[in-house]
């Protein structure tokens, strides 16, 4: 509606930063807050980025480089808890500005994985499974609400209150937590999301939840 309605573009972005404040209203409202900007970015991306030159986008390619160097400075305490937001502006600015470099990192390596291996294999199983969630990411957004957000982290911590010496282990050795147990969390929960979604679909509630 803003970008309709209002023509110049700066005004367009001051408006939807103010409009992070509508965010905090809505359940999860601090996280969401947080990630807001990212939406912000994305969507401004995806509209002008034919107009972008060529040499300013092989700009992207430092993240290579970047993100695995920011992780080494990377604590305990940048971990993204809602409890822990907008206590300390170093924290903050680093949790955003890592998260961006990593999203865009990633984003790069799946371009490069996509130029160098998946276009001359189309039926590459990463891809294939890439696609799959790109396909349902609404269901996976809508559902992390309940699994990612809430049960998650309260099975995480019923671990933790089990085997103390893990979370002693991974404080000691954060890069195993970032670069290791969380990327095999995050492929675990894709199937079990994918295995979820695959059953709801199934159903006559999948249609109300996620629409048609």
């Amino acid at each position: 509606i803003v970008c309709k309605t209002i023509k110049k573009l700066w005004l367009q972005i001051i408006i939807l930063l103010l409009g992070s404040v509508v965010v905090l209203l809505f359940p999860n409202g601090t996280n969401n807050f947080f990630m807001y900007p990212y939406y912000i970015i994305g969507f401004y991306f995806a509209k002008y980025k034919d107009s972008i030159p060529k040499k300013l986008l092989s700009v992207k390619y430092s993240s290579l480089i970047l993100f695995p160097f920011l992780m080494f400075f990377f604590r305990k305490e940048h971990l993204l808890v809602e409890e822990t937001l907008f206590q300390s502006i170093e924290i903050d600015l680093f949790r955003w500005f890592i998260g961006l470099i990593g999203s865009l990192c990633v984003i790069v390596l799946m371009q490069l994985l996509y130029d160098f291996i998946i276009r001359k294999n189309d039926k590459f199983f990463v891809w294939k499974a890439t696609a799959y969630l790109g396909e349902k990411s609404l269901q996976i957004y809508a559902l992390s609400v309940i699994f990612l957000s809430s049960y998650l982290p309260k099975l995480y911590s019923l671990i933790i209150n089990l085997l103390p010496s893990i979370d002693t282990f991974f404080a000691q050795y954060i890069w195993v937590y970032n670069l290791g147990f969380t990327v095999v969390l995050a492929i675990l929960y894709c199937i079990g999301i994918s295995i979820i979604i695959k059953l709801l679909e199934k159903t006559k509630i999948s249609p109300i939840l996620f629409g048609k």
